[in-house]
């Protein structure tokens, strides 16, 4: 009877100690994802205002060209767009780290194949 319990209990923690495996799992994907909607969001805006900055910095060196504003402010604007454009850089790279952090989340599987879509 004593050995029938003791194989109950090991039956039972083993159980319990797959469930948390599991459940630890979970979370570790849904944090992954989390940072990679983070990580998304944050990159979709940078090229925004990449965009914008570009545009900035062009109308900038047109009035420079035509003489209605000084070599200055072309190199203001020129900063400012280099500054945009290595947070767009460096919010790209943290996208691709994002991605590589959910791959390695999900066991190391390519979640796109395993789904029907």
């Amino acid at each position: 009877m004593a050995f029938l319990k003791l194989q109950k209990f090991r039956y039972q923690e083993a159980a319990n100690s797959y469930q948390k495996t599991i459940l630890d799992g979970v979370k570790e994907v849904n944090s992954g994802l989390f940072e990679y909607k983070a990580a998304k969001q944050n990159y979709d805006e940078s090229l925004d205002r990449l965009t914008t900055q570009t545009k900035i910095y062009g109308l900038a060196t047109d009035k420079n060209e035509i003489g209605a504003s000084a070599k200055i402010d072309v190199l203001y604007a020129k900063e400012a767009y280099l500054m945009v454009e290595k947070e767009e850089v460096s919010n790209k790279i943290n996208s691709i780290i994002s991605i590589i952090g959910l791959y390695k989340a999900a066991g190391g599987v390519d979640l796109c194949n395993d789904m029907d879509l």
